[in-house]
C-alpha cells in the first residue's frame, strides 16, 4: 500500500529527483537570509540599529545597519549606524563582568567558585550583610542564585542594599538557590572583584579609610574598587584582544543618540557619570566590537579557559549556566542569550548578546523603542527576531537523512521538504522530530521501534509568534510513540457525568468505510468531524448520531477525500472530544 500527502507528512515509494542537503557535521546557514530577516524586523520599528553575526570560530560573516539620527550635515539629513556606531549594552555588560571574575579566579589557585562573597566585602560591611546572603558564593552569583531580588536595583551598593533580606521574585519570596533576575548579582563584583584581584593593596585602602565616617568610607571604597575592576578588564580582557569599549559614551568616537521612537528627533546622549566602573554603568561598544569579544571568549583562551567558558554554556544544565541569565530553544538546540536595557527618561539604548547552537554569535545594538513596545519589554521582541533570523537561516531547503541516526539528526528541519532514507530505524527511548515547511517524506523500511518517540511538523521554520520549536498550537503532527500507523493511541476522555472510550478505529489507512468503535456510560449524540492537516474543517460526515449506553459501532465513508492524512474529531453535545489520525489510502 502506498499512502502520499501534500504539505503534510507523506509516505511514499517514488518520489521524483529533488535538491537534497544532506545532514552531517558541516552546518547549513544562509547568512543574507539572516540579515534579511532583522532587517525586515528592524527597519521602521526602530529609530537605529545595527547587528553582525559571526562564523563559528570565525570572523564576520554579515552586518546589517539602520538610521542612526537627525543630522542636517548628513545627506539626506539622517545618519546611519555603522561599523564606528557605539552605544551603551546595558546588562550585556554581566558577560564581560563573569569573564573577568572566571578569569581571576583561574590566575589565583587560592580562589574558587564556591567561596562565600562575604569573604571579599568591605571590612566594615561584612557584619552588614543580612543572614540570608551570608551563605551565597560566588558561583551563586554568576548564576543568578544568590537570591537578590530588584528592590533598589540601580547598580549602586548601599549599605541599605546590602542589609535588606529576601525580597519578593514574582509572586514568591526570593530565596537563595533559586534564580532571580537582580542587577545586584553582577554589580556587587565592581567592589568584590577587587579584593579578589589585589587583596593587599584593598588591605592599604582600608587602613587608609578605616576613620573616616560611614558616607566617605562608602563612597572611597566604591570609588576604589571600582577603578580596579575597570582597569582590570580594560587591561586584561579589552585592550590585549583589540576591543574598544569604554563606560562614557561621551568617550567614544561615534555615539549614538537614544531615541523614545521611531519618529522621535530629539535624541539624547546618556551620560554614564554614576562610576567609572561599567559593572555600574554599562559598556559602550560597536556591535562588531561586542562580537569580537564574544569570539575571543568562546574560541580562543586569550581570556579564559575552554573549561572554564563550558561552565558559561551549560547544556547539561542550562539553567545553571554562569553569566547567561538566559536561554531559549531555536529549531537545533539551545541558545544563550543576554539582553541589556539602557533608558534615560523616555529614551532608549537595547542590546543584544546570543550565541547560538550550532556555533555562532551575533549582536545587535539599538537605539530607541519600537513602534508597538515603547518601554524595555521591547528587548524580549528584539531576542525572537534574532532567534527567527538564526532558525530560518539554519533551515536549508531539503534535507536527506542518511539511515543511520546519529544526535545530529534529533531535529532534522528543512524550509520546504525532510525525507527519510529507507532502514531508517529509530531506536527505543529515542525522541526524533522531523520538520518541514512543505512535506515529511517516510521511505519504505522507516520503522519506530516500540519505545520510542517520533515526531515529524509540517510548520515554517520561522513561528510567527516565537521561536519554540515544540509549541506549534496546531494539529499538524504525526506523532507514531513507536507504533506502526495502522495503531493509534487510545485515550479516554471524561468529565463528571459522560464518560466515552474510543475503543477501536478501523481500518486505518483505510480507502471508503471507516468504523469507529465507541464505549460510552450513559445515552448521548456526537459529531464526527474531519480536518486537513492546516486545521480546515472539510467534512462533517456524522452529525447528531444518537450512542446508547455500552458499545455502539459508527461508519462513515471517507473515498471522497484525497489519499493523505487528516485528524477526526469525535465531540459529543456536553463537549467532550476525542481525537486522532486517519489516512486516507490510494486506491
Amino acid at each position: 500500500m502506498t499512502t502520499s500527502l501534500f504539505k503534510t507528512v507523506v509516505l511514499i515509494f517514488l518520489f521524483t529527483s529533488l535538491r537534497l542537503v544532506t545532514i552531517s557535521q558541516e552546518y547549513y546557514f544562509d547568512h543574507q537570509l539572516y540579515s534579511n530577516v532583522v532587517k525586515d524586523s528592524l527597519e521602521g520599528n526602530v529609530k537605529g540599529y545595527g547587528c553582525s553575526i559571526w562564523a563559528k570560530g570565525g570572523g564576520p560573516i554579515v552586518a546589517t545597519y539602520g538610521v542612526k539620527g537627525q543630522d542636517d550635515t548628513e545627506p539626506g539629513g539622517v545618519k546611519y549606524f555603522s561599523e564606528n556606531t557605539t552605544l551603551c549594552i546595558a546588562s550585556v555588560s554581566k558577560i564581560i563582568t563573569t569573564a573577568a571574575v572566571l578569569r581571576v579566579i583561574e590566575k589565583n589557585p587560592s580562589l574558587h567558585l564556591d567561596d562565600k562573597m562575604v569573604t571579599y566585602f568591605p571590612y566594615k560591611w561584612k557584619n552588614l550583610l543580612h543572614n540570608d546572603f551570608k551563605l551565597v558564593t560566588i558561583r551563586q552569583l554568576l548564576q543568578h542564585r544568590s537570591g537578590f531580588d530588584r528592590i533598589g536595583d540601580n547598580g549602586l551598593l548601599t549599605r541599605t542594599r546590602i542589609q535588606q533580606g529576601y525580597g519578593q521574585c514574582g509572586n514568591v519570596p526570593c530565596s537563595t538557590g533559586t534564580k532571580s533576575y537582580s542587577n545586584f548579582n553582577m554589580a556587587v563584583f565592581q567592589m568584590i572583584l577587587a579584593y579578589m584581584i589585589n587583596p593587599l593593596e584593598m588591605q592599604q585602602a582600608e587602613n587608609l579609610y578605616s576613620g573616616l565616617s560611614d558616607t566617605d568610607y562608602d563612597k572611597n571604597i566604591l570609588n576604589k574598587t571600582s577603578e580596579i575592576y575597570f582597569n582590570y578588564v580594560r587591561d586584561n580582557i579589552l585592550t590585549p584582544n583589540f576591543i574598544d569599549a569604554h563606560c562614557n559614551p561621551a568617550e567614544m568616537p561615534d555615539p549614538a543618540l537614544m531615541y523614545s521612537n521611531p519618529a522621535d528627533e530629539n535624541g539624547l546622549l546618556f551620560p554614564n557619570t554614576i562610576y567609572s566602573s561599567c559593572a555600574a554603568g554599562g559598556w559602550t561598544m560597536t556591535v562588531d566590537n561586542l562580537s569580537l569579544f564574544m569570539y575571543t571568549l568562546k574560541y580562543t583562551e586569550k581570556i579564559i579557559s575552554h573549561d572554564s567558558y563550558k561552565l558559561m554554556e551549560n547544556y547539561s544544565t542550562p539553567s545553571k549556566a554562569l553569566g547567561w541569565y538566559f536561554n531559549d530553544n531555536t529549531n537545533e538546540g539551545v541558545a544563550f542569550h543576554h539582553g541589556g536595557v539602557r533608558s534615560y527618561g523616555s529614551n532608549y539604548a537595547f542590546a543584544m548578546l546570543m550565541s547560538y547552537p550550532n556555533g555562532m554569535h551575533a549582536s545587535a545594538l539599538v537605539n530607541s523603542a519600537s513602534t508597538l513596545y515603547t518601554n524595555k519589554l521591547w528587548v524580549w521582541t528584539l531576542r525572537n527576531h534574532m532567534i527567527n533570523a538564526y532558525n530560518a537561516a539554519s533551515c536549508p531547503p531539503v534535507v536527506h537523512v542518511p539511515p543511520t541516526f546519529n544526535y545530529l539528526l534529533k531535529n532534522a528541519k528543512a524550509s520546504e521538504t525532510v525525507i527519510a532514507q529507507t532502514t531508517v530505524d529509530v531506536e527505543p527511548l529515542e525522541d526524533i522530530r522531523f520538520r518541514a515547511g512543505k512535506n515529511v517524506v517516510l521511505l519504505p523500511g522507516f520503522h519506530a521501534k516500540e519505545g520510542s518517540k517520533f515526531k515529524a511538523y509540517i510548520s515554517p521554520c520561522v513561528e510567527k509568534d516565537g521561536p519554540d520549536f515544540d509549541d506549534l498550537n496546531n494539529l499538524i503532527q504525526e506523532d507514531l510513540q513507536g507504533e506502526d500507523i495502522e495503531k493509534l493511541e487510545q485515550k479516554q476522555l471524561s468529565n463528571e457525568a459522560l464518560q466515552m472510550t474510543l475503543a477501536k478505529i478501523y481500518p486505518n489507512p483505510s480507502g471508503s468505510l471507516v468504523h469507529l468503535v465507541l464505549h460510552t456510560n450513559k445515552e448521548n449524540k456526537i459529531d464526527v468531524l474531519l480536518y486537513d492537516v492546516l486545521g480546515n474543517c472539510i467534512a462533517k460526515p456524522i452529525s447528531k448520531f444518537s450512542l446508547q449506553q455500552g458499545q455502539t459501532t459508527v461508519t462513515f465513508n471517507i473515498d471522497f477525500l484525497k489519499p493523505g492524512l487528516y485528524i477526526y474529531k469525535i465531540q459529543t453535545v456536553n463537549g467532550i472530544m476525542h481525537s486522532g489520525k486517519l489516512v486516507k489510502a490510494e486506491p
